[in-house]
């Protein structure tokens, strides 16, 4: 029965896929949907275009760089009320010590510094981002093609899914559904780069990758708000970089619950490896007051008999200083029931990514972190961000990171950053510095 159901649901793919060909990555749509411009008036067509760059170093040694360069163009068409098209991709360069990932990194766990790092890499490649058609029609939509889907609930699901999804929103009510696969060309795999350049994928933290192939790496999920005083459209979504300079509704903002199988021959980690997983739990956003949040999450992994329960909890608070700046306070933490001989709470789709460098996910918790951007007065456009994450618990690798990221607003469209990222591990003989620059320019 199990098969069957695989088989009807990898056939409903392919046949929505020989309609429309599509990709995802919704860390550069942020930055390059807001720059869209009519091509020529009145035809509906909108273009952008964004180039990235980047340079960095560890512990100041100049035999360790690491570059990342990319350019990407964005087009949109809405051919008519309610109908749009959107198309993102282009090229990315590296040059970084990134070498063989199968080499003999486990040999060198806990040696110096001196070979940390593997031998020079580098590649360019045409990616693929986003592409795909979407219909609106008052509180409902229907996207068919590959694009980032976002849980509900901020925590089980993030990922660029080759699939489809669909919301209805009806009263103070939205449903969500979605249904694809996730493959690692269009992932969030370039994320974490640094981390890759370790000889030893597991020297830091545990990380998974999808399937290279179509239909190997798949989720079908959906999740149910209830958001008062909404009329069944989803709020903006507030996050680190959020400013609280309105009061929001009451004490409570959303409450739901959220469904998630993934499932496929390469699905898993280690000794669960191509054994399906489903995840059942609710979430909720709570308005304590003024400009204090807290929403949470807990669900519970069911892989065949083993069951485990994982949480995450975060606080959120905004503090106006007037002519000063601004002020923005983020605290959270991701625990899991695990224990030894017991499975880890590891969701695949998470990307939840703390960190600059280490890029913790659930699989890595319990962990805890906080986070604190100071923005100066928006005529100055200065934004100083500082985050600490810290590895929890007698199962942890005791992994932990300081990122101080200085953003600094050149002219229209081009914003610079100056990064430090501090890190360790129980598999470090010492804690390592990375210093980096990135600049974005979207016009």
């Amino acid at each position: 029965m199990k098969k069957n159901i695989k088989l009807m649901y990898t056939l409903l793919i392919i046949i929505m896929i020989s309609q429309v060909v599509i990709g995802a990555n919704d860390d550069c749509r942020k930055e390059i949907a807001g720059h869209l411009k009519p091509i020529v008036d009145n035809l509906n067509l909108y273009w952008a275009l964004e180039l990235t760059g980047a340079l960095g170093t560890a512990n100041g040694d100049a035999s360790d760089l690491f570059t990342r360069n990319s350019l990407f163009l964005a087009l949109e068409w809405q051919p008519s009320d309610g109908l749009s098209f959107y198309l993102e991709g282009g090229l990315r360069q590296y040059d970084t010590n990134l070498g063989d990932r199968n080499g003999s990194g486990n040999q060198n766990r806990g040696n110096s510094d001196d070979d940390l790092f593997c031998e020079e890499s580098s590649d360019m490649f045409i990616k693929l981002k986003e592409a795909f058609l979407q219909y609106k029609n008052g509180n409902s939509s229907l996207s068919i093609g590959l694009r980032t889907i976002n849980s509900a609930d901020t925590f089980l699901m993030s990922e660029r899914l080759l699939g489809l999804s669909f919301e209805l929103g009806f009263s103070d009510f939205l449903l969500q559904a979605y249904g694809g696969s996730v493959i690692r060309a269009t992932a969030y795999g370039d994320k974490g780069w640094l981390v890759k350049s370790i000889k030893d994928d597991g020297i830091l933290v545990t990380k998974w990758r999808p399937s290279k192939d179509f239909g190997e790496t798949n989720t079908i999920g959906g999740s149910l708000s209830f958001i008062p005083g909404s009329g069944g459209v989803e709020r903006a979504t507030e996050d680190e970089f959020t400013e609280f300079h309105e009061s929001g509704p009451g004490f409570l903002e959303k409450i739901g619950m959220t469904f998630n199988y993934e499932f496929g021959d390469s699905i898993g980690y280690a000794s669960t490896f191509g054994l399906d997983r489903t995840y059942i739990g609710g979430f909720a956003v709570f308005h304590l007051f003024n400009f204090v949040h807290l929403d949470g999450a807990i669900f519970n992994q069911a892989v065949e008999d083993y069951k485990t329960f994982g949480y995450f909890i975060r606080g959120r608070a905004g503090l106006s200083l007037g002519k000063v700046g601004d002020i923005n306070l983020v605290a959270g933490y991701t625990g899991q029931s695990y224990s030894e001989g017991e499975l880890q709470f590891a969701p695949a789709y998470s990307n939840m990514n703390i960190g600059e460098v280490l890029n913790l996910d659930p699989i890595n918790g319990p962990f805890y972190y906080f986070d604190v951007v100071y923005s100066l007065p928006k005529s100055t456009g200065l934004e100083l961000n500082t985050l600490y994450v810290q590895q929890d618990g007698e199962n942890s690798d005791d992994a932990s990171e300081l990122d101080l990221i200085f953003k600094i607003p050149l002219y229209e469209g081009l914003r610079v950053y100056l990064i430090y990222s501090n890190f360790n591990s129980s598999y470090l003989s010492a804690a390592v510095d990375y210093f980096g620059i990135e600049f974005r320019y979207t016009l």
